[in-house]
């Protein structure tokens, strides 16, 4: 019924063509050119692994070529995640407009924690997330996500916040709480009494480390200095560092990109008499690593030329294919449900349009645009 209501027209009503017998509507629709077929899935992913599905079966039974397959939605958003396993799975190629913002890029989250760690003292939350990632290179073994467990529970018994300092003290404070039994399960378990103590111990082994860091860091001031700090980072302590010939160590693409934007920002203040000589903290540089992770993107991994085009709508328009298949013909999402601008209202909006004569739109027609959406991409199907 959703999809019917973007129809005007009573001729190709799907209430319409209900109410005729089936061999009357198989003539329409053989009359009517390229076939619309509907599907129903449970699931995002379900979904999007029928589309796959189906585009194997053309490729390989109608010798329809790969990008000569469109897979269209009016968002990909909920899909990105899926289209690398999705379609790694039925072993097709494919190719996507949709990218993903750096900072969803499990590196990039771990380097971004690891700098708030340093940047702010330790701070307890950063600190154990990053921690129970296990992302870390140590000279230590990587710690056992028991001793996380064990070390978050202290922490917060103990109110530590942040502070190296604060975080030195927890022996002191382990031996006064574990007398009174507080961080035993049971009062009469003395093993877990004894694991405390190298679990402890452990701990501050691993800040001592973590330590030498910050102490480097702190002697950086130029935005050179920064980046150099930056790539020893990568390379040391997650393993990830910039693609050269220079350095053989693994590179992550996430990373790649975020060192890139931040050269790049470098090059213009060095180029630059204003900016020159510009000197950051700590802290200020976090927040333009940061700035940069939310703003850049980053194309998802697994693509391959001439595959099946994953497009969004607003792609898709004006592009020709044999096969159009749509997902996300879901409640809300398409077509998408009006909804009034809550600082500029449509009773507004419309007397701004009549006295400023300028083409103001008003958030209760989109139903109109929806429709329109809809029918440039089906146009766009060939078959």
């Amino acid at each position: 019924s959703r999809l019917a209501g973007l129809y005007d027209d009573e001729s190709v009503s799907p209430k319409l063509l209900a109410s005729q017998s089936s061999e009357q509507q198989l003539d329409w629709l053989t009359q009517q050119g390229p076939t619309l077929e509907l599907r129903n899935t449970q699931g995002l992913e379900a979904e999007l692994y029928a589309a796959a599905l189906r585009a194997l079966r053309l490729h390989t039974h109608d010798g329809v070529p790969w990008h000569e397959i469109a897979i269209v939605a009016r968002t990909l958003q909920p899909y990105a995640p899926l289209l690398e396993s999705t379609f790694n799975k039925v072993n097709i190629p494919w190719t996507t407009t949709q990218t993903h913002p750096l900072r969803q890029s499990s590196t990039v989250r771990s380097l971004l924690l690891l700098m708030r760690v340093y940047a702010f003292d330790f701070e307890r939350g950063p600190l154990i997330e990053l921690l129970r990632r296990n992302a870390l290179q140590l000279q230590q073994d990587a710690p056992h996500p028991r001793d996380v467990d064990r070390w978050d529970n202290w922490s917060r018994r103990s109110r530590i916040a942040r502070r190296l300092s604060a975080w030195k003290e927890l022996p002191e404070l382990l031996s006064a709480l574990d007398a009174n039994n507080e961080f035993r399960p049971n009062a009469t378990d003395d093993h877990a009494q004894e694991a405390n103590r190298p679990s402890c111990e452990r701990l501050m082994a691993l800040l001592d480390e973590l330590s030498g860091d910050v102490r480097v860091w702190q002697k950086a001031s130029s935005l050179t200095d920064h980046i150099a700090f930056l790539k020893q980072l990568c390379n040391e302590r997650l393993g990830k560092g910039a693609s050269s010939l220079s350095d053989p160590a693994p590179t992550d693409p996430g990373i790649d990109s975020l060192l890139k934007c931040v050269e790049t920002i470098d090059d213009l203040e060095q180029s630059s008499t204003d900016a020159s000589g510009r000197t950051y903290s700590t802290v200020e540089f976090l927040r333009l690593v940061e700035e940069i992770a939310s703003e850049e993107s980053l194309k998802l991994s697994g693509q391959e030329e001439a595959g099946v085009q994953v497009l969004d709508l607003m792609q898709a328009r004006g592009l020709t294919h044999r096969v159009v298949q749509w997902i996300g013909f879901h409640d809300g999402v398409f077509p998408r449900k009006a909804r009034s601008d809550p600082f500029l209202e449509d009773a507004q909006r419309s007397r701004l349009r009549k006295l400023t004569r300028k083409p103001i739109a008003t958030k209760s027609s989109s139903g109109d645009e929806e429709r329109l959406l809809l029918a440039t991409t089906l146009a766009g199907a060939s078959e």
